[in-house]
């Protein structure tokens, strides 16, 4: 070991060690043995080799025997100092029961015991076996359980944070060994948390097939991954400013990287962020749980030396105000809490997804940053007799212009809304018109058939829908009860639904031209009288109830000054 320590790595040799060729253990074996059989123990070769340096006279003295079984105490007290090994223990017990049990060995032979060594002899023979006795020391612990050798892919020495530089390329590495000494196959798919606008991915390992501006939807897979493999993963990615030179982008976002042990799911995150930027430290606004008047908070660091101001964007416009003011003052080096409040009626956009907000962070210096702060999306979709090719797109997922290929239906929210790598397979009967039915209640998780076009999916009206394309891109919405399926504007069911209409204006006397009306299987609600004042932010959404739907129409006066007259 000493040898060979020189030229192999120890964690490399004590990985070779433990996982060694049939011959190899072997050897290792029969060297322990002979090892053993040197030890000058009461009928075993070494003492007969003692007995005969000393010669037998010497050798039973009682002087002699003393030192020798002070010798095995001692060995004994280290052993079970230093780890207990049960093998050792039992020959310490052994030679100590042995050397003050004369019965129970015979004194060592000696051909002749007239004729001594000499004492040159003696030395030479002395240094031999102590020599051999050191060298072929198994050591304390000779044999001793590999923890987690079946342990699968090693992500400790794997990045979590990486702070971003604008408009320089960055490499994240990830090199790929496993705890255990078994070789394993690992796919992996990739989630963005966050805003991934600021962000193009230029390169990705070869291993990786997909669109590099879909990062969702990428997958790599390495093969015979084991604890001295010299694979890794790698992506290169280029921060860039916005369209104008001087906006410089400020996001943060996380990257979840997911793979596949044993039938369990793991993931590792890795955060990123932008450094000397007055940026948030939080990917979500948190909201104070008031829906008349909503008001949402997150953190927030400035640059270090330069102060400045801070002002809100937000899609739909003029929805947001600091405390009723347009900026607010932004401390050189500090970190602060950054408040705002939503007009009536915001909240209930979180339902569909369609509001967007972006911090503009103005420093003293002359230049600007633009921050995207995102809100926790809160889907929500009727239950029902959903058409299947319906329900597969119901939501846009990220982009794509594909469907969802796979369903799931949960009771309560899950611990994780990672799509599944391994995905439940099965056939869906079909009648004579090639037309099917699936009820998510009796088979909560299945891939879709590819024609969807004559299916039917009944949806719980209660519980958590999640949607998934191919990889990781997909959409999760709350389920409500209603009376029908209304949803992008149009009756999906085969019921007739009743709609009230509620209108509410604020320093605007805007008329929508509306009332209560009923739709009819596949139809539309008619086109609504929208405002085309830029003075004036409108809000629209449908609230489901048992009875019937509530479409509540609102529109917010956000700069008096161009709202006199009360109307429009």
């Amino acid at each position: 070991e000493l040898i060979l320590s020189l030229l192999i790595p120890s964690d490399e040799l004590a990985l070779r060690s433990s996982w060694l060729h049939p011959l190899g253990l072997a050897g290792i074996a029969l060297n322990t043995m002979g090892w053993i059989l040197l030890l000058p123990l009461p009928g075993f070769p070494g003492d007969r080799l003692l007995s005969a340096l000393l010669s037998p006279g010497e050798m039973e003295e009682g002087g002699t025997q003393t030192w020798l079984f002070v010798g095995v105490l001692v060995a004994g007290m280290y052993i079970v100092l230093h780890g207990g090994f049960w093998p050792w223990l039992m020959l310490v017990a052994l030679g100590a029961w042995r050397r003050f049990s004369p019965e129970a060995s015979a004194i060592p032979f000696v051909l002749n015991e007239a004729k001594e060594f000499s004492n040159r002899s003696k030395n030479v023979f002395s240094i031999l076996l102590v020599s051999m006795l050191l060298l072929g020391f198994p050591g304390l612990m000779p044999v001793k359980e590999l923890e987690d050798w079946d342990g699968g892919l090693d992500t400790s020495t794997w990045i979590s944070e990486v702070y971003l530089s604008q408009d320089e390329n960055t490499t994240l590495e990830f090199p790929l060994s496993t705890i255990g000494v078994i070789n394993v196959d690992v796919e992996f798919e990739f989630r963005i948390s966050g805003s991934w606008d600021a962000i193009d991915l230029i390169h990705i390992s070869d291993e990786c097939i997909g669109e590099l501006d879909q990062i969702s939807e990428i997958e790599c897979q390495f093969n015979d991954i084991g604890p001295i493999s010299e694979q890794g993963m790698a992506f290169t990615l280029h921060p860039h400013s916005e369209g104008q030179q001087a906006v410089v982008r400020a996001d943060i976002f996380n990257l979840e990287i997911i793979w596949q042990e044993k039938l369990n799911t793991h993931s590792h995150q890795v955060n990123f962020t932008f450094q000397n930027t007055p940026i948030p430290t939080e990917m979500l606004w948190r909201w104070d749980g008031d829906f008349d008047t909503p008001n949402y908070c997150i953190n927030m660091t400035n640059a270090p030396e330069i102060a400045g101001n801070l002002s809100i964007e937000s899609i739909p416009d003029g929805l947001f105000t600091f405390a009723g003011s347009s900026q607010i003052a932004l401390t050189a080096g500090e970190d602060s809490t950054i408040c705002i409040d939503g007009v009536f009626g915001t909240h209930h956009l979180m339902r569909t997804g369609q509001i967007e907000t972006h911090l503009i962070s103005t420093l003293d210096d002359g230049s600007f940053h633009r921050s995207k702060v995102m809100f926790e999306t809160q889907l929500h979709l009727p239950g029902g007799h959903w058409p299947a090719s319906i329900l597969s797109s119901a939501f846009p997922l990220n982009g794509l212009s594909t469907s969802a290929e796979y369903l799931m239906w949960f009771e309560e929210p899950p611990e994780s809304n990672f799509c599944p790598l391994s995905r439940v397979q099965m056939s869906i009967p079909t009648d004579e018109n090639d037309s099917w039915q699936l009820n998510l209640s009796e088979v909560p998780e299945i891939t879709l058939p590819t024609n969807l076009s004559n299916g039917t999916i009944f949806v719980p009206d209660h519980g958590y829908l999640m949607a998934c394309s191919e990889h990781q891109t997909h959409w999760f919405t709350a389920l409500v009860p209603s009376n029908g399926i209304l949803h992008n504007r149009t009756n999906l069911g085969n019921s007739t639904i009743e709609i009230r209409v509620e209108t509410t204006n604020f320093g605007i006397n805007h008329d929508w031209n509306l009332s209560d009306f009923s739709l009819q299987p596949g139809e539309s609600m008619p086109p609504l009288n929208h405002s085309s004042d830029s003075d004036v932010a409108q809000i629209v959404w449908m609230e489901p109830t048992t009875d019937e739907w509530i479409l509540h129409l609102i529109s917010h006066c956000i700069h008096p000054e161009g709202c006199q007259g009360g109307s429009v």
